[in-house]
C-alpha cells in the first residue's frame, strides 16, 4: 500500500507503475523483467479507478468482458470468464443490468471483476473504497483481502486512510512530498516509524515536551513534568542531557488516575467522547505548547468516571516511548 496525504505522489507513482506516466529516473520491473518502454496496454496490469469508469450504457456483462473483447477472445472464452469472475466478486445473476440499477457497492464489483477478468500480473487499485460508506467500505476491505489472496496477484492499493492502510497490507510505504519515509510491515510502521512525520501520520499521537536527564546505552531517560519515561536513542543519537525532545506517546499508552504528585502530568477533563468500544478522553494539562492529552480507554463506563472538570493524573502505561529532538 501507498500511504500518504493528499499531494503526495501516491497516485503519480500509480501511474508511472500502469505506463501512464513516463519516470524522470529509475525502472519499473514486473515479474522481474523491466517495462520501461512497454506500452500500458501490454503490461498486463488491471486498474481499478477511484471513479470506477463503468460504461453506463453497457450491462454487467458487456463491462465486465470489454477488455478481453479488445483482445479479439473468442465470444465463448470471453462469457466463461466472465461468468467466472462475477462469482468471484458475487455479482452472479446480474449479468443483464445495466450499472444504474445496482448499488454503489455493487458497481465497485462490476469495476473489480473488469480489472480481474483479464487475468493480471499486477492489479493497480487507486483509492477504490472512497466513495463507499463506513460500513460497506469495511466489508468490501475484507472481501478484496479475500480475493487477493486466493487469486495470489500482486496488487498496488493507494490510499489516504490509515487504517484502511493497516488492515489490508503486506507491506506499507508512507509517503510525503514526493519521497517515500518508510517501507515496512504495518506493525513495524506504526510501532517502530522511521521519523517525526511517520510517527505523526500514522495513527493518533500526542506530542508531549520533554528533556533529556540522561543517556545510556541505546536507552535515554526523560524527564515529563514530574515524571520520568524511557526512550529509545534511535532517533536522540546527537542528542545530549538537558536538550529538549517531543515524546510521541499514542493515546493507548496513557492511562489516567487520580492525581497524585508523584504522577508525571495532572489537570483537569476537558471532554469525554464516547466511541462504541472506547472513550476518548481530552485532558488539559496546561503544558506550554500543547492543548490536550488524548487518553484512548476501552470500554464505556470511562464517560462516567471522568467527566469534565474532573481532576486527573496522566500517567504512562508503557516503559519505553519515542522520543524526537525539539522540532523548530
Amino acid at each position: 500500500t501507498l500511504l500518504g496525504p493528499s499531494g503526495c505522489g501516491k497516485t503519480t507513482l500509480l501511474n508511472i507503475v500502469a505506463g501512464f506516466l513516463s519516470a524522470d529516473a529509475g525502472d519499473v520491473a514486473i515479474e522481474g523483467q523491466r517495462v520501461n518502454h512497454v506500452p500500458t496496454f501490454q503490461r498486463q496490469i488491471g486498474m481499478m479507478f477511484q471513479s470506477y469508469a463503468l460504461f453506463p450504457h453497457m450491462t454487467v456483462e458487456a463491462n465486465v468482458g470489454y477488455g478481453l473483447k479488445m483482445r479479439g477472445m473468442p465470444r465463448a472464452d470471453i462469457h466463461r470468464r466472465v461468468q467466472d469472475a462475477l462469482v468471484l466478486v458475487k455479482l452472479r445473476g446480474l449479468e443483464a443490468r445495466k450499472p444504474s440499477q445496482l448499488s454503489g457497492g455493487q458497481q465497485q464489483r462490476i469495476a473489480l471483476a473488469r480489472a480481474l477478468v483479464i487475468e493480471p500480473k499486477v492489479l493497480l487499485l487507486d483509492e477504490p473504497f472512497s466513495a463507499l460508506d463506513k460500513s460497506l467500505r469495511g466489508s468490501m476491505q475484507i472481501e478484496l483481502k479475500d480475493i487477493q489472496r486466493k487469486l495470489g496477484i500482486a496488487t498496488i492499493f493507494v490510499t489516504h486512510d490509515q487504517s484502511e492502510a493497516l488492515s489490508l497490507s503486506d507491506r506499507l510505504a508512507v509517503m510525503s512530498e514526493g519521497v517515500i519515509r518508510q517501507v515496512g510491515t504495518p506493525h513495524e510502521v506504526y510501532a517502530d516509524p522511521a521519523d517525526r512525520f511517520v510517527a505523526s501520520f500514522i495513527g493518533d499521537v500526542n506530542v508531549i515536551p520533554g528533556v533529556v536527564e540522561s543517556l545510556d546505552d541505546g536507552r535515554a531517560t526523560i524527564r515529563v513534568g514530574n515524571g520520568h519515561v524511557g526512550a529509545s536513542r534511535m532517533h536522540l543519537a546527537d542528542a545530549a542531557p538537558g536538550a529538549p525532545v517531543d515524546v510521541f506517546v499514542r493515546p493507548e499508552q496513557i492511562t489516567l488516575a487520580a492525581p497524585r504528585e508523584e504522577i508525571p502530568l495532572t489537570g483537569k477533563v476537558h471532554a469525554s467522547v464516547f466511541q462504541g468500544g472506547h472513550t476518548d478522553v481530552l485532558v488539559d494539562v496546561g503544558v506550554e505548547g500543547m492543548s490536550t492529552v488524548l487518553v484512548r480507554l476501552a470500554g464505556p463506563a470511562h464517560v462516567a468516571r471522568w467527566a469534565k472538570g474532573a481532576p486527573v493524573g496522566v500517567v504512562f502505561a508503557v516503559d519505553t516511548v519515542l522520543a524526537f529532538p525539539k522540532s523548530g
